[in-house]
């Protein structure tokens, strides 16, 4: 095999779109295919685009808060648009 390896990222949503631009980065030639036809129009659609690690952070995993603070980084890293507002968690009120 010659050159760079040739890969197909099936889903352009937040783990797709990750993936391609990470292989991308390490010199594979990606492309990026939806079946859906559209940009994060499924689970990341859904999510809508949050990055809020600290608002499960108190029943998940110390390890998936970890990589979610990360994650923070690495998009701000990505994409020149990412604003850092924070977050503000409540608690449920009892009723």
């Amino acid at each position: 095999m010659q050159g760079s390896p040739r890969i197909l990222v099936k889903g352009a949503g937040v783990a797709g779109m990750t993936a391609a631009v990470t292989l991308a980065e390490r010199g594979g030639r990606v492309t990026l295919y939806d079946p859906g036809g559209r940009v994060g129009a499924g689970a990341s659609w859904f999510a809508g685009g949050m990055l809020a690690p600290w608002c499960e952070a108190e029943s998940a995993p110390a390890e998936v808060t970890a990589q979610s603070v990360d994650s923070v980084d690495w998009w701000a890293d990505h994409v020149p648009d990412v604003v850092r507002a924070g977050s503000l968690v409540l608690a449920p009120r009892e009723t």
